[in-house]
């Protein structure tokens, strides 16, 4: 399971901050999760976070966000990004999503992230609305 979190964290490292938006948006919850991102904020992450197959057990949901939480909180959790120097800049590309999103919806946001290291990354991020119609950026 820490492989593919490593995995997993390390592609939605490419994300980035962006202009404003609004925070229940594809976009707005990107933004939002880089800002937990390079803050290094865990339970941020991990509440702005979509686990599929999780969403509708409670009680399972809370046991995986315990212990995804316990691996953000590892001091090598962010090494990635801090091998990179941080974030210099990010600009959202394009954000691609159906006109009336329910939940189960996916959208994808593409995302242009420079690296202090001068690094420049364009990624696709996978964003889902959840079950009480907030986004939520994909783990899987």
């Amino acid at each position: 399971m820490k492989k593919i979190f490593i995995a997993i964290l390390l592609g939605l490292m490419t994300i980035g901050l962006t202009t404003s938006c609004s925070t229940n948006s594809p976009s707005g919850i990107v933004k939002s999760y880089m800002k937990c991102l390079t803050s290094k904020d865990a339970k941020g992450i991990v509440e702005l976070s979509y686990i599929e197959g999780l969403t509708k057990n409670g009680e399972e949901l809370e046991k995986y966000k315990a212990e995804y939480l316990e691996m953000l909180s590892k001091e090598d959790a962010f090494k990635s990004l801090d091998d990179k120097g941080g974030i210099k800049s990010t600009d959202i590309l394009n954000e691609d999503v159906s006109d009336n999103p329910e939940p189960g919806s996916i959208a994808f946001v593409t995302v242009k992230t420079v690296f202090k290291n001068g690094e420049e990354v364009e990624d696709k991020v996978k964003v889902v609305m959840d079950k009480n119609g907030k986004w939520k950026v994909a783990l899987y």
